[in-house]
């Protein structure tokens, strides 16, 4: 039975084309639902890495945001404090140094009155300044004392040597020359007891003024320190504010870089995925393209085994199928 066997022969080979290409597309679904899959998956973690920079970059920057706020009152308490330093310096010098005027001063002042009444009695103040120091001058107890002990020597000398009345005129004359000549001698002593005063109290005002120009010195080297210590203290707000912006730069510059090669590994990693679904997708394609259908191949073997058994075309062989031949033949 040439036909049987060849129907036989070409409804095995469907049967085995058939199976042969529903494997390779299975396999090529299969394929492709895990490529997809992995598609997805390689997403969410791109999605989670990015949603996870984002919040520890920023943390990052508040962190140093807070550190220069707090380094920035730090700084500003030791600008403080360092102004409470030279403030109570300068208040503790300049006591001193006042305390140590204070002694200067009785000389100073007595000094001031001494060269005053000199002046005064060499005229260089008006004649009505020089007659009123001339006559306190002698109306000073030291001269008063002086011009009645001699005054008392005088009459004590008359009396000894008598003569009553005949002798008044002479007495009053040795008076009043003795008094003349006690005051021209008396007024040079005076003069040379001010020119003490007035030279302890020369000496006083050069110590006073050695003392505040000492002082002076003293003060502004403080508030030349303190200038550049404050301005230190400026400068190093300035640096910490310049770190800070630098730094913050820096977080923001790394946060975007660290983006950027996640999507960039994402993108290399979804485009080899997209290639290897192509590549799934495209296999059943590819084999269907390689091979023939399942009929077609099933027809060619049946010929085949027909012709192998001696079957031929010509005539006398048209000879209806049997309907055992069509039922192998449908199946």
């Amino acid at each position: 039975m040439p036909v049987a066997g060849a129907i036989i022969a070409a409804v095995g080979s469907m049967a085995a084309a058939k199976q042969q290409g529903d494997s390779a597309k299975g396999a090529s679904k299969t394929q492709a639902k895990g490529v997809a899959a992995a598609q997805q998956m390689q997403r969410d973690f791109t999605d989670r890495a990015l949603n996870y920079i984002q919040p520890t970059f920023q943390n990052a920057r508040n962190a140093l945001q807070q550190g220069q706020m707090q380094g920035g009152l730090l700084l500003d308490e030791a600008g403080n404090v360092l102004s409470r330093g030279y403030d109570q310096a300068r208040g503790d010098v300049t006591t001193g140094f006042m305390g140590a005027e204070q002694l200067y001063q009785p000389a100073y002042q007595t000094g001031q009155m001494s060269a005053y009444k000199q002046a005064a009695l060499n005229g260089l103040l008006g004649a009505d300044a020089q007659r009123q120091a001339y006559s306190e001058f002698q109306s000073s107890p030291g001269t008063q004392w002086l011009q009645n002990r001699q005054q008392q020597a005088i009459l004590n000398n008359a009396a000894a040597l008598g003569g009553g009345l005949a002798n008044q005129t002479g007495v009053q004359q040795a008076l009043q020359e003795n008094a003349l000549g006690g005051a021209l001698q008396d007024y040079g002593n005076y003069y040379n007891r001010l020119s003490g005063f007035t030279d302890r109290g020369d000496a006083a005002t050069g110590a006073i003024s050695g003392i505040r120009q000492n002082l002076g010195q003293i003060l502004a080297n403080l508030s030349t320190s303190k200038a550049g210590d404050v301005a230190g203290i400026y400068g190093q707000q300035a640096n910490l504010a310049t770190g800070t912006q630098q730094g913050l730069g820096q977080l923001f510059a790394g946060e975007g870089t660290t983006a950027g090669n996640i999507l960039v590994g994402a993108g290399s990693e979804q485009s080899q995925l997209a290639q290897n679904l192509g590549v799934a997708q495209s296999g059943g394609q590819l084999y269907a393209a390689q091979n023939s259908p399942a009929w077609a191949q099933g027809l060619q073997s049946g010929l085949s085994t027909y012709t192998g058994m001696g079957g031929t075309f010509g005539q006398g062989q048209s000879k209806a199928m049997t309907p055992e031949d069509r039922g192998w033949w449908d199946k």
